[in-house]
This record gives structure tokens, C-alpha cells and sequence, in this order.
């Protein structure tokens, strides 16, 4: 069983990899917002020219909602993408994950980790979420 999850992994990982080996992913291609829905809850992310983001999630069945604003730093020389979110005021810690882009213009997010070491290195399938770009003009940020 453990072998299978390692194996899935690991595949899955080398997918988007392979997938995404066109032109290369740059900081412009990261900018904007992004909306996907994982266990139960609608997720919306945004990445700002100016380094900020804005991570909301809202629960779907109560409609509660969390917002967390920080300051973001990706590395784009590296695959899959480690992305940290620091400076948060909601929170005592930062947040780490990593992201890969996949050949429909999807962006795949990784779980979150509070330790830069503990990040994950490798999507897990169940633990991964789908995040598609939504078309904005100026006034459609989010605030």
C-alpha cells in the first residue's frame, strides 16, 4: 500500500512535470487569481504583481470563510515550484507548498506546510488541489 501511494506520487509528480515542459513558467504566469474547491471547501488564491497574495477559503456546506493576506516568494528554478507566504498577520507562521502548472493552464497546489523543511517535494494526489485562472479585468480583485 505504502509503495502504491509512493509509486502514484511520484508518477503524478512526473506528469505534471513532463506536462509542463514547454516554455518554461515564469513569475508573470503565476500572477492573478485562481479558484479551485478541495474537502469541501472553495478555494480562491491571488497573486499580486506587488509580491502580496490573498488566499481564501470558504467552507461550502456553512459558507464561512477564512482570508489570509502575506507577502509571497517563489522559486521558478526549481520543479515542482516552492512557493512560501510569509509576513501574515492572521497567522503566527508562515505557510509553504509547492505548485506546477499543468498543460490546460490549471494550477496544481500542494498541502500547506507551517517548517520550509517539512514543505512537501512531491504532489500526492489526494492532497493536491486544482486551481483554474479566472478572467479578470482591473476591478475584479480581490479586496
Amino acid at each position: 500500500m505504502y509503495c502504491r501511494l509512493i509509486s502514484s506520487s511520484v508518477l503524478f509528480s512526473a506528469l505534471l512535470f513532463f506536462v509542463s515542459c514547454g516554455t518554461p513558467p515564469s513569475l508573470v504566469d503565476l500572477w492573478g487569481v485562481w479558484q479551485g474547491t478541495a474537502a469541501g471547501q472553495d478555494v480562491t488564491v491571488e497573486f499580486r504583481e506587488d509580491g502580496k497574495c490573498v488566499l481564501e477559503f470558504r467552507d461550502i456546506k456553512t459558507g464561512e470563510s477564512h482570508r489570509f493576506r502575506g507577502e509571497f516568494q517563489a522559486d521558478f528554478t526549481k520543479q515542482p515550484i516552492p512557493v512560501s507566504v510569509r509576513s501574515i498577520p492572521e497567522l503566527p507562521h508562515a505557510l509553504h507548498m509547492i505548485i506546477a502548472f499543468g498543460a490546460d493552464g490549471s494550477l496544481y497546489m500542494s498541502q500547506f506546510s507551517t517548517q520550509w523543511r517539512l514543505r512537501p517535494i512531491a504532489f500526492e494526489t489526494d492532497k493536491t488541489v486544482k486551481l483554474t485562472r479566472v478572467p479578470q479585468r482591473q476591478s475584479d480583485v480581490i479586496e
